[in-house]
């Protein structure tokens, strides 16, 4: 069975971790974006009342309910697994807020709070919520990160390899002013630098292929 916590854990998220009123936390659409890059079929679920309220009235305040479904294809045969979370709705001292003062801005924020914290039961930043500095650096958690390493390598060879034929076909009649003069105006914009063969942003290099491709032969 496919160990989607030990790879969702081995991503580092030190980068994006923002602090808000001494808590530490993830930006949801980052960590949702995250876990849909590699796990598309995933989906979120926000429970509502009988009455079709966002939040669960509480002895002093309430709170919302979320949940987080990963999904994945193992040999043909789709799996998923789901993580709930209940969350207070709580003011900018981290104190509940009494029901009758809730506005719809305080539930989205709650909303949005609590499936983050669903995904981080998935693995995401999960150190986070823990109380931890720096992931634990399991054999599983290495490996992991090893996979997706070699993963990105292949992805950016492979682009690679295609850019040099694209071109090797537009830049063999040039003469070296015409190269130089394409490197600056066609490569440098996209890459960011002259020589694209040390990018490692697969979205930049199959943006230059896609110039490339619409760039005819001089």
């Amino acid at each position: 069975m496919k160990n989607w916590f030990a790879e969702l854990n081995a991503i580092d998220v030190s980068e994006h971790v923002e602090k808000k009123n001494g808590l530490s936390y993830l930006p949801w659409m980052w960590a949702w974006t995250e876990l849909k890059k590699r796990y598309p079929l995933s989906r979120t679920k926000v429970y509502e009342t009988e009455d079709g309220l966002l939040v669960f009235r509480d002895p002093i305040g309430a709170h919302v309910k979320t949940a987080v479904t990963i999904v994945w294809d193992e040999d043909g045969q789709i799996y998923e697994h789901t993580e709930t979370e209940n969350l207070p709705v709580m003011d900018y001292k981290n104190r509940a807020v009494k029901f009758e003062e809730i506005d719809s801005m305080a539930v989205n924020k709650t909303i949005q709070r609590s499936l983050t914290k669903c995904i981080a039961r998935l693995g995401l930043g999960a150190y986070i919520y823990a109380g931890e500095d720096l992931p634990e650096e399991t054999d599983e958690v290495k490996e992991a990160k090893a996979q997706e390493a070699q993963k990105l390598a292949e992805e950016v060879s492979n682009r690679i390899a295609k850019i040099d034929k694209e071109i090797k076909r537009v830049v063999t009649p040039m003469n070296k002013e015409e190269k130089a003069k394409f490197a600056e105006t066609i490569i440098k914009p996209i890459v960011g630098q002259i020589n694209y063969k040390t990018c490692k942003d697969v979205k930049k290099l199959d943006m230059l292929f896609q110039k490339l491709q619409n760039t005819k032969a001089a």
